[in-house]
């Protein structure tokens, strides 16, 4: 099962075209509306998307593991989406990603939700036009980037 391995494992997998990546032909994806052969295909642009992520937001690859999921929104059309997940027992969601949405009111624009932040009662949602305005907001946003390097803390205190 893919949620087994870390990151850094799945991405060697990925790389390695091998049985882990491929996983019973899911590709890291748990739920999917599209057809089984565009799974390969949308998780090879999602795997870069996520390796972007985690290295702009300083995650360490070791400690988190990722999963795909292609979504059918009710008014909209169809579009996919990643969480990053911590590496271990709880396998909690730390950040939600969609590249490009498929709602109907905010289609084609990039999403991220950083669950840290949301813990400390920041909104901690980026909506940009685009995915490279969504990457370039990454290590511009004050909140986001300081939770990555878990200043997130001291850069409250200091902004009180």
């Amino acid at each position: 099962m893919s949620s087994k391995l870390n990151f850094k494992a799945q991405f060697a997998a990925f790389k390695a075209n091998s049985e882990e990546w491929v996983d019973g032909k899911s590709y890291f994806f748990w739920d999917w509306f599209c057809s089984e052969k565009a799974l390969k295909i949308k998780s090879k642009l999602l795997m870069t998307k996520d390796d972007k992520v985690i290295s702009k937001l300083g995650l360490d690859p070791e400690k988190y593991y990722v999963t795909f999921k292609n979504n059918c929104p009710m008014n909209g059309k169809l579009y996919d989406s990643f969480q990053i997940c911590t590496h271990d027992e709880k396998g909690d969601v730390v950040i939600w990603c969609a590249p490009s949405l498929g709602y109907k009111s905010q289609e084609g624009k990039a999403q991220l939700v950083d669950m840290r932040v949301r813990k400390e009662g920041e909104d901690g949602t980026i909506t940009s036009n685009s995915w490279k305005e969504l990457t370039h907001k990454l290590t511009t946003d004050p909140i986001l980037y300081a939770a990555s390097f878990d200043t997130f803390d001291s850069l409250k205190e200091g902004i009180k």
